[in-house]
């Protein structure tokens, strides 16, 4: 889910392209379609591909131009309710992916801990994997993430981590919600 966090968020920043949805497919593997015109959906899925690549694992990856409108209305890919990500300098979004819940669970009690920072929710991913989400100014979520990383290593085993600083408003597709649909 990290590495495609970060490419969407890459995407989105490099390419006048909007974010269709996502859907998770299985043993922990989640795709995304992304549109707009064929220039910049090739720009966008070439800056998706190395960000993917560099935060863990990129399966595929396929442009269409032109595609029938029919397949595409026929796709689960639905856009769920964005999370509100902060906007502006200095507004970061970090996450942590863990195998397992109670290294999840001890990397968001070290996280809320460490830093100011609020816990957007959380998701179980597919395969046994699961993430948290928090927000706050880059520093404190830097700082939560090592800490929850440290803490979530130390219970379990840590898949990725992630902080991406100044994130698209398109990345808020991708962040778990908590009950109620706001940060805690």
């Amino acid at each position: 889910m990290l590495a495609l966090v970060a490419a969407a968020d890459a995407m989105t920043k490099a390419a006048d392209v909007r974010v269709r949805g996502r859907q998770a497919i299985g043993a922990g593997w989640i795709t995304t379609t992304v549109e707009g015109d064929v220039a910049a959906v090739q720009t966008a899925l070439q800056v998706g591909e190395r960000e993917a690549a560099a935060h863990g694992e990129l399966i595929m990856s396929e442009m269409i131009a032109r595609p029938e409108p029919a397949p595409l209305a026929a796709m689960p890919h639905t856009a769920p309710g964005a999370v509100q990500v902060p906007h502006g300098a200095g507004q970061a979004i970090g996450m942590l992916e863990t195998t397992g819940l109670v290294a999840l669970v001890a990397g968001a009690d070290a996280m809320v801990k460490a830093a100011p920072v609020e816990i957007t929710g959380w998701s179980f991913i597919g395969g046994g994997l699961s993430h948290v989400a928090i927000i706050g100014d880059v520093a404190a979520v830097r700082g939560a993430v090592a800490s929850g990383v440290a803490a979530a290593a130390a219970a379990g085993s840590v898949v990725a981590n992630l902080v991406l600083p100044n994130p698209s408003k398109q990345t808020g597709l991708f962040i778990p919600r908590g009950p109620g649909g706001s940060p805690k």
